[in-house]
């Protein structure tokens, strides 16, 4: 009986023993250590830690809202062309069109500055225009309306302020002491305004823009 109990105390103990080593080969498991910012996944609740790339997440799934990655709108303003700078082709419909009938016409252009207008809403370029069979070199306004930088419809802008100015070329509200006869054209969002009395000048804008809306 007594050697019974002997063998049954002893292996209690290696029993005993081997659970407490296994306790402490689980205890001094070493784990993957996690650096600040890596994305990590899970698995059960006895699986280590490792690093791993992020998940994917399915957004129609599970109906979230995607920011992409895109680059910031840039606000562009548009200035004076530089001459030479390459436009679209085809009909007077802008400030731009314009410019390059001038040019198909033989016209040399440049640009020494920018001018506004209290009464008109587009931002204007001073255009030089020489040769095209003129006597002498001229000055004209021509005005910007691009839907983009103002903000509302072009067209529609141009419009409403033509209508502003009546046939003399005064705008509606306002008495302007033009420095030579003013004569106003417009074509779609070409708005151009010419102070002179140059012939040869106002033949060419006439066949270009059609006669002038205002002036004398």
């Amino acid at each position: 009986m007594a050697r019974r109990l002997s063998a049954l105390a002893s292996w209690t103990g290696i029993v005993i023993l081997l659970a407490l080593v296994a306790c402490g080969q689980r205890v001094a498991t070493p784990v993957a250590e996690i650096t600040p910012g890596t994305a990590v996944q899970f698995g059960s609740l006895d699986s280590h830690l490792t690093p791993s790339r992020a998940p994917t997440v399915d957004v129609a799934a599970k109906n979230l809202t995607a920011t992409a990655l895109r680059p910031s709108p840039i606000a562009v303003t548009h200035g004076p062309l530089i001459p030479g700078t390459p436009s679209h082709d085809g009909a007077i419909i802008d400030h731009v069109s314009f410019i390059d009938k001038l040019r198909n016409k033989g016209c040399t252009v440049t640009f020494p500055g920018i001018v506004q207008q209290p009464f008109l809403r587009g931002s204007g370029t001073i255009v030089q225009v020489s040769g095209c069979m003129l006597a002498q070199s001229a000055e004209l306004q021509s005005f910007w309306y691009h839907t983009d930088d103002l903000h509302t419809d072009g067209l529609r802008a141009a419009e409403e302020d033509a209508r502003g100015i009546d046939a003399t070329g005064q705008p509606s509200g306002m008495v302007v002491e033009w420095a030579a006869p003013p004569h106003f054209f417009r074509k779609e969002r070409a708005f151009v305004l010419f102070l002179g009395d140059d012939p040869a000048l106002l033949a060419l804008l006439t066949k270009l823009l059609g006669p002038q809306f205002a002036g004398r």
